[in-house]
């Protein structure tokens, strides 16, 4: 099987994803790495096929921004969209060319170009996140602010207030992703409960998450299609 493995990020977001490529390797599988071209010597140290794009995240200056913010999930995805606006119509095009020839796609929480291109060739995608996501009672998600004590409808906090920072992600980056969708993938837009509903494309996406159970033991209403790894 080929598989591209698709990620975006710093160093400490790409070499769980070299890890995971060497692993696949190993199991008998040709794996394609598609990142920041500036990881392309760490990728080819381990006989890792490499496929970049331009661009150093370090140059974006996070962790200062990331202070700034502190816990402001909006602030948060207006600061991504600003990142990708001027750079996610390449990274469709180049995402595409790399995935040429794959039957499998890997896709990083960043790599928000992996899923539509998938789509594109017709190929499953599997998505790989090393911070929970996924609605949940017993904890929000990993950019939501925690309520300061607990209270008796904390779980339901941690689910509505997650299921609403995922939507206002995706709200914000759809005009810029359904934009591409046509100009390059030649695909349908995304409508606006893509991500809302329980019965969109999107929740049939398996996803594999990459943390121990022993630090954080998987929720008990997370489906069969999330795994911790």
């Amino acid at each position: 099987m080929m598989i591209t493995v698709c990620v975006m990020g710093t160093r400490g977001d790409v070499q769980p994803a070299i890890a995971l490529s060497k692993g696949l390797m190993q199991a008998g599988h040709e794996t394609r790495l598609f990142t920041h071209e500036v990881y392309e010597p760490l990728a080819r140290e381990h006989g890792i096929e490499f496929v970049g794009f331009p661009g150093d995240p370090r140059d974006v200056q996070v962790g200062p921004v990331l202070v700034e913010i502190g816990a402001h999930p909006v602030k948060l995805v207006r600061f991504i969209r600003g990142v990708f606006r001027p750079v996610i119509a390449d990274l469709f095009e180049r995402n595409l060319a790399a995935a040429e020839g794959s039957d499998l796609l890997l896709v990083s929480s960043l790599a928000i170009t992996g899923f539509h291109v998938a789509e594109r060739l017709g190929v499953p995608a599997i998505s790989i996140q090393l911070q929970p996501s996924t609605v949940t009672r017993e904890f929000p998600g990993a950019f939501v602010p925690p309520l300061p004590r607990r209270l008796p409808f904390e779980g339901l906090y941690n689910r509505v207030a997650t299921k609403l920072y995922n939507q206002v992600f995706f709200q914000m980056l759809r005009s810029l992703t359904n934009e591409c969708r046509r100009t390059v993938l030649n695909l349908p837009p995304l409508g606006f409960r893509y991500w809302w509903s329980v019965d969109s494309p999107r929740s049939e996406i398996p996803m594999i998450y990459g943390r121990s159970p022993a630090v954080l033991p998987q929720p008990a209403d997370w489906g069969p299609k999330l795994t911790t790894k």
